[in-house]
Formats: structure tokens, sequence, C-alpha cells
């Protein structure tokens, strides 16, 4: 694996300084007394937030972040309102807020657009929002439960996105447009053929009785890996051009890059190979339409 990506050892390595870093900051810096157990937060949005590419990163860590901060917003306005009942009443108002927000922002999750971008901040935000509410039922103030664990997993995603960005960032951007230049020449290749014939000698061929033999032996079954490749890019596509948007402006893609566009030719691409494949089919099929003579 190393020896293929050696980017896949580097990333290894920033996640581990990215943890050493938080770690250092909670033990140190901080004392228990002010992070008591919310100090594994920090630790826990590194390990869940990092990913390989600087983009992916941006996502989960921005929703992360933005999850537990509308939970805390929305706990502390419901526990105000709760108390007013006492013990009893808030348990009541607990498990009443509990199942409509789990009503609303599991049904959320299905919607297209706020699965492809926000899908992990209403995963976040439906779990803190639960633990909180349960949380205040104790001896601590809600509101310092809440600032305490907001400001551990901001310490955490902060300290995840400095590293990713500005220690030999991985851009999905970047990653985005190598595959689609990739899969252009794979395209290019599959076209031309191993035997270095083009699709319309390749046709002349096909219906020549006495080149058949010659035909079948000479285009390989590596033809229609490199076609498999490309119809199985579309999701990574899909993924690498939703991280791409969340990415800082970087090299030759700035401020409104328009990523979408690689989707569009993607899927050109994709449609241009359906019918080369299905060409290269007939050419190495054995059973060949003859063209009658009178």
């Amino acid at each position: 694996i190393a020896a293929n990506d050696r980017r896949k050892i580097i990333h290894a390595f920033k996640v581990a300084l990215a943890l050493i870093i938080t770690a250092l900051y909670t033990l140190f810096i901080h004392t228990e007394d002010f992070v008591g157990h919310n100090g594994i937060w920090a630790i826990m949005s590194v390990v869940v937030i990092f990913e390989f590419t600087t983009g992916a990163t941006y996502c989960k860590g921005l929703n992360r972040v933005t999850g537990t901060f509308f939970a805390g917003v929305l706990v502390l306005g419901i526990s105000q309102l709760a108390e007013i009942g006492g013990a009893a009443g808030y348990k009541a108002v607990a498990c009443i807020a509990i199942f409509f927000v789990g009503v609303v922002a599991t049904f959320l999750r299905f919607v297209p657009k706020m699965k492809a971008r926000y899908d992990y901040g209403l995963l976040v935000f439906l779990l803190t929002f639960s633990l909180l509410m349960i949380s205040t039922n104790s001896s601590l103030h809600p509101v310092e439960i809440a600032s305490s664990r907001l400001y551990m997993i901001t310490v955490g995603c902060s300290v995840s996105l400095f590293t990713t960005t500005f220690i030999y960032p991985i851009w999905a951007g970047d990653e985005l447009h190598e595959l689609t230049s990739k899969n252009f020449s794979k395209l290019a290749e599959s076209l031309e053929g191993k035997s270095n014939l083009t699709i319309i000698q390749s046709l002349e061929m096909y219906f020549d009785p006495k080149a058949e033999e010659k035909l079948v032996t000479d285009v390989s079954d590596a033809t229609y890996k490199k076609y498999n490749s490309l119809f199985t890019s579309k999701s990574h596509e899909d993924s690498l051009a939703n991280f791409a948007t969340w990415e800082p402006p970087h090299g030759d893609f700035n401020i409104k890059y328009p990523w979408g566009h690689y989707i569009k030719v993607g899927t050109a691409l994709r449609h241009c190979s359906y019918t080369a494949m299905a060409l290269h089919g007939c050419l190495t099929s054995k059973s060949k339409v003859r063209v009658a003579h009178f």
C-alpha cells in the first residue's frame, strides 16, 4: 500500500501529530476541573473527522462543530422551559423533545441535498441533543456541560483542520481533476485498443471474413477493465466534487470554482464509453453479421 501511494504514510503521521497536539493541549494547558470528562471529546473529534483529503476533513469538521452548536443551543432553550415543571416535568419534556427532534433530524437525512452535504452534521446534532438532554438531568449545570463539550470539540476540529491544510495537504479538488484526466486517457486508449487500430479500422475488419481470427486475437480483455473503471468511478467523482466545495481556494482553483462541471464531464465520458464498449463486444464476438452478396 505504501509503495503505491506514499501519501498514505504521510496521512498516518498527520493524524498522529494532530492527536498528540490535542492530547498535550488537554493534559497540560487546561486543568481537569475546567475540562472534566469532556476532554475526551477533543480526542474523539480528531479521530472521527480526520480524513484522507482536506475537503473531507473540512466537511466533517464543520458539520461536527455546527451540529454540536445548534444541539447545545436547542437543549439550553428546552431545559429552561422544562425546569418550570420541576423534575417530573423535565423528564416528560425531555422524552417528548428527543422524540420530535429524532423524527425531524432523521427525516432531513433523507432529503438528497441535505444528505449530500450535511448528513454527518445532522447525525452529530441528533446524537449531541439526545446526550445533552439526558446529561442535564444530573447535578451539573446544562450551560457548563454544553459549553465545555462544544469547546473541546472545537479544539479537536481546529487542530485537525490546521494540520490537514498546512502540512502536506491532499486536496480533493486536485484528486478530482486528476481522476477526470485519467478517465479521458482510459477512454482514448480503449477506443484505440491494444492492436493500435482505430475504431473505424476495427469496424472495417468486422465486416471482413478473412480478418476474424486476427481481430479476436489482437483485441485484449484489458479494454473491458478500462471501461469498467470508468463505470465505477461515478461515486468517487461525486464524493470528491462534494468535498472540493468545502475546501478553501488553492492553486488554480479559486472561490466558486464550478466543481459541478466535472460531474457533467464524467457523465458524458461514461455515455461515450457505453457505446464504445458495445462496439468492442461486437468486434470481439465470434458470431458476426455477414454482408450479403447478390
